[in-house]
């Protein structure tokens, strides 16, 4: 099925709002998962679309998700629900929320030659 450029910025819009494809999918007229999957992967305007809308979506779960645990009345299940959004908001946009690591190195490395190494040199 063909959908019109409506319909993808349609998708793009209620992704950008935080609504995961698995929402999307099934509200009346909108595409199913595969199709929104491959117009991600088509690597077009529309994929960039997309993929800035899904950037923005992990920026509104993330607040509502802050919102949410602020005001949680039942502090396991706001941290649950916490932790899972800060989950997906880490896969889905990890140069934000991923995890960062950094490696440090200190020193330096020497060689020190001995006579029987000389010849080597």
């Amino acid at each position: 099925m063909t959908y019109p450029q409506s319909t993808i910025d349609k998708v793009c819009e209620l992704l950008a709002q935080g609504l995961a494809i698995l929402d999307i999918e099934e509200m009346e007229g909108m595409p199913n998962r595969s199709t929104i999957c491959r117009w991600e992967d088509a690597g077009d305007e529309n994929a960039a679309s997309i993929a800035r809308a899904r950037l923005a979506g992990s920026d509104a779960r993330v607040e509502a998700a802050v919102r949410r645990a602020q005001t949680a009345t039942d502090a396991g299940l706001g941290r649950l629900a916490f932790d899972a959004e800060r989950w997906y908001a880490s896969k889905v946009n990890s140069k934000r929320y991923g995890d960062k690591q950094q490696v440090e190195h200190s020193g330096g490395v020497s060689f020190n030659a001995t006579p029987a190494d000389e010849g080597i040199l």
